[in-house]
């Protein structure tokens, strides 16, 4: 008798400490996936506000359109974003005429679609042909 006793209080004990360790162990992952959630969505907000601070300032860039003022001018915003890789202008069919990676194009690459369009109208190519060899000049 006493040996069945202690072989349930032991298994009673184990079950019980499973449960209690799977419960501690969802609240953790639960807790951090929230956490991860949390950060993605700063990101996210970071990156768009970011971007539209980029676009605006490029719309309002006071040199020449692709001049090398200007593409100079894009390099020091690429410079010091966070997020962007590349700005410069492109035409209304999507193509590049300059950007601060590629400079000024002496080949238009190919017209593109934009990967997608935000509900404010932007639109957002997430990789866009890289013609490098094309290149007209190095652009100081």
């Amino acid at each position: 008798m006493m040996l069945a006793a202690t072989i349930l209080g032991a298994v009673c004990g184990i079950l019980a400490g499973y449960l209690i360790a799977r419960d501690i162990t969802a609240w953790v992952t639960e807790t951090r996936l929230d956490q991860y959630a949390n950060r993605l969505m700063a990101d996210g907000e970071a990156s768009a506000a970011e971007l539209r601070t980029a676009l605006a300032a490029v719309d309002i860039s006071r040199y020449r359109s692709c001049s090398s003022a200007d593409i100079g001018y894009f390099r020091a915003l690429i410079f010091e974003s966070e997020y962007l890789k590349d700005a410069g202008h492109m035409r209304d069919n999507g193509a590049i005429e300059c950007s601060a990676a590629l400079g000024r194009l002496a080949k238009q690459p190919g017209q593109t679609q934009p990967d997608f369009t935000q509900q404010d109208g932007t639109v957002i190519y997430k990789t866009h042909g890289c013609p490098v060899k094309s290149r007209t000049e190095s652009v100081g």
